[in-house]
């Protein structure tokens, strides 16, 4: 019982933490696993998120490229070719909505053990299968996000330099 209502603490204190931050910065690396496919791709460059639903990844390797995510539209921007999709909710992925006030709404598992916490968090529509969070224990930054479609591909995010605000 202790260890329920502990981490139930756990989990209003980083909701809360992650309610409170208006911009985040993150040097990323993006690992792709697909099983139709016999590499593995990585991307690296830097993420920025901007308070409610702006997130803004700059992509420096393999090549110089832009992503913006706004809501449910998405823009790449790769040298002078600018393309703009519309999507519909259940396919964009933001993480943000399971660490904040809609976190309630996703069945999870959440352990701690050491100087980290995992977050694990069952899919909620048919693109998306689960994801697992992993947290620093003393400030909550996400350090990883690892998330399964339901085409069984991996998408791994790891995270230095984290700056919230």
């Amino acid at each position: 019982m202790i260890t329920l209502f502990l981490l139930a603490g756990l989990e209003d204190a980083i909701r809360q933490k992650y309610l409170n931050i208006k911009y985040l910065k993150a040097d990323f690396i993006e690992i792709v696993k697909n099983p139709r496919m016999d590499e593995e791709q990585q991307f690296k460059g830097t993420l920025e998120y901007f308070a409610p639903k702006r997130v803004v990844f700059h992509i420096t390797y393999p090549e110089e490229q832009k992503m913006i995510v706004e809501g449910d539209r998405m823009t790449f921007i790769r040298g002078a070719d600018t393309v703009v999709q519309q999507l519909e909710e259940e396919f964009v992925f933001n993480p943000y909505k399971f660490l904040t006030e809609e976190s309630d709404k996703f069945q999870k598992t959440i352990t701690k053990k050491g100087d980290k916490i995992y977050i694990d968090v069952k899919g909620d529509s048919e693109m998306f299968k689960g994801a697992r969070f992993v947290l620093d224990a003393t400030d909550y930054r996400v350090l990883e996000i690892r998330a399964t479609d339901s085409f069984d591909v991996e998408y791994i995010f790891r995270f230095t330099n984290v700056v919230m605000k």
